[in-house]
């Protein structure tokens, strides 16, 4: 007879149970992301078979060092072989502080090695420093530390946040009893009934506090998702790579935008001398060829990043003309609508309404009555008193002056 297959024992290593939600699950988990990030910068060609070479860069970045050596012919497993261990200092250091002697201790050697640096074995640093300081961690440890601790609380901080949002309200009561009544009623609601009769009293005795400002939860989320934004772009830029997308400033200066991919090809090719330097003097010791050279996709990823900074440049070369037209389009709006409307508008009217109602006929007449028409005109008028008399009228204004002539060519003291 046939045994059935049961699926679910089959696929339930694929569906473990959720992970536990706590700090060092998160630091664990952005450690090694973080780790398997920086030893994918580097490729190293030409090991020995005898060595492994994601454990040698394990060596190099994570703990600082790899001790390259060749074990005696009587190992039993590994006999007459070159391979790289981790080590740890033997006997004091030389003159300038620099380890002499290199102790291994693995418990897959039938014994134990106590090495020379430089004739016996050699020491592949991850930066220069690593030969100075005898530490069980080295390299790019602490730097990958730091970044999974911060992105751990800045997991916890959201994740505490996302809940948050869940409060709305608390209600309070007085009583025990007044809290059960209350906790039956919310329960009841969450359950889906359409109603639920209370007490009066019951209304009266619980008060609902909004536990959610307006507005303040969203911001606080965002707060964090940048500074989480800001430490990942940190941690690129200090192992080599630039993400410019990651910046929370709104426009960068062109020196800016073309000198970061330069500093960090800096940071990168810094490591990569660094350990190539080491695997120099182990093939001058072993007679191997082994060269450390940048990941391939390191090459395609800095002819991004430098042609977005050409793009930016020109876009930043674009907008630095905006201030040129701005005070072109502002002199052509501005004073060509003000001057046209205010002289059609007040001047225009004005003088057009108050003439026609005080004296509409005077500013017409004044040019013409004294010379010509009012010398004619008026003494005709005036004459009823005095045939003799010459009378002519002057207007100015509102006012009039009035000039009595004697025909005899003398003037009436009137």
């Amino acid at each position: 007879m046939a045994r059935k297959c049961d699926d679910t024992n089959m696929i339930a290593p694929f569906f473990p149970p959720p992970m536990d939600f706590n700090f060092s699950n998160l630091y664990r988990m952005h450690y090694d992301h973080l780790l398997r990030m920086v030893i994918n910068l580097v490729q190293i060609d030409g090991l020995p078979d005898s060595m492994d070479q994601t454990y040698t860069k394990l060596c190099i970045f994570a703990l600082g060092k790899c001790i390259i050596f060749r074990t005696d012919p009587d190992e039993m497993y590994y006999p007459d072989q070159i391979i790289g261990l981790n080590g740890s200092r033997a006997d004091r250091p030389d003159l300038y502080y620099m380890p002499d002697q290199y102790l291994i201790n693995n418990p897959m050697l039938i014994k134990s090695y106590q090495l020379h640096t430089g004739t016996q074995c050699i020491a592949v640093y991850c930066t220069p420093l690593d030969r100075l300081y005898d530490r069980m961690h080295g390299g790019l440890y602490n730097l990958i530390s730091a970044t999974a601790t911060q992105l751990a609380d800045s997991d916890l901080s959201i994740n505490v946040y996302q809940k948050n949002t869940r409060l709305i309200n608390v209600l309070t009561a007085d009583d025990v009893v007044t809290k059960k009544s209350a906790d039956e009623v919310v329960k009841r609601q969450y359950d889906g009934d359409a109603y639920a009769v209370v007490q009066t009293n019951l209304v009266a005795k619980i008060q609902s506090v909004p536990m959610q400002p307006t507005g303040s939860s969203n911001q606080a989320v965002m707060q964090l998702l940048e500074a989480r934004q800001y430490i990942m772009a940190n941690f690129y830029r200090k192992i080599g790579l630039d993400d410019q997308q990651q910046r929370k400033k709104e426009r960068l200066i062109a020196a800016e935008v073309d000198g970061n991919p330069d500093l960090c090809k800096y940071n990168i090719d810094d490591i990569i001398d660094t350990i190539q330097d080491g695997f120099n003097q182990v093939n001058d010791l072993f007679g191997t060829n082994i060269t450390v050279t940048k990941n391939p996709i390191l090459d395609e990823y800095y002819d991004r990043v430098t042609q977005a900074a050409g793009s930016s440049g020109a876009d930043q070369d674009a907008t630095a003309t905006d201030p040129a037209e701005e005070p072109a389009e502002e002199p052509a709006e501005e004073p060509a609508e003000e001057p046209t409307e205010e002289p059609t508008e007040e001047p225009t009217e004005e003088p057009a309404e108050e003439p026609a109602e005080e004296p509409a006929e005077e500013p017409t007449e004044e040019p013409t009555e004294e010379p010509t028409e009012e010398p004619a005109e008026e003494p005709a008028e005036d004459q009823t008193e005095d045939d003799d008399a010459v009378s002519i009228d002057i207007q100015m204004g509102n006012v009039t002056i009035t000039i009595d002539q004697d025909p005899d060519g003398g003037d009436d003291d009137g």
